[in-house]
């Protein structure tokens, strides 16, 4: 099976109900769409999505023992103050590929526009467009292996310059 997941705060502008939307719009019988974070938003949106492979976890001690179950990671967030997300560096030091919001830094966290991207960064939206743009982006994760796997190689290249001692260095 094909695990897309995605960990963060459980607020509206994080883009969870488009990341349900394209996942129900899928319609990949051997996908599970694994959800974790935790808040009254995400309690409402566990309510209203009922899906045998959807999976809420709420609020956990431990994401990244989560993360290490995706296959991809993703965060489609409309949030306007979202500058470095640490969850994008999380997914990607676990070799996950991303698909996330071409919005703060986030292009350059996933080296668009160089050879090798750990990820594809989709146009920010109304949540029909990022839902649809994320679908697409899915769409071509779970059906090309090969992009997968040049997407995760990359990730090793495209978290370095985030790691601490290059972090402390450069400060």
């Amino acid at each position: 099976d094909f695990v897309i997941g995605m960990v963060s705060r459980g607020i509206i502008e994080k883009g969870w109900d488009s990341l349900l939307h394209a996942f129900l719009e899928l319609n990949c019988s051997n996908c599970w769409l694994l959800l974790v974070g935790g808040g009254s938003y995400l309690d409402e949106l566990q309510n209203t999505f009922k899906h045998d492979r959807v999976i809420f976890t709420g609020e956990v001690a431990d994401p990244l023992s989560y993360i290490k179950r995706f296959d991809v990671g993703c965060l489609p967030s409309r949030y306007t103050a979202e500058s470095l997300p640490t969850v994008i560096l999380e997914y990607m030091a676990l070799g996950k590929p991303v698909i996330a919001s071409d919005i703060g830094g986030v292009a350059g966290m996933l080296g668009i526009g160089t050879s090798v991207p750990a990820g594809i960064a989709i146009p920010v939206g109304s949540t029909d467009e990022i839902k649809f743009s994320l679908k697409e982006a899915l769409d071509q994760i779970i059906k090309n292996s090969e992009l997968r796997i040049q997407l995760q190689a990359a990730t090793k290249d495209c978290m370095a310059p985030f790691e601490m001692d290059r972090c402390v260095d450069a400060y």
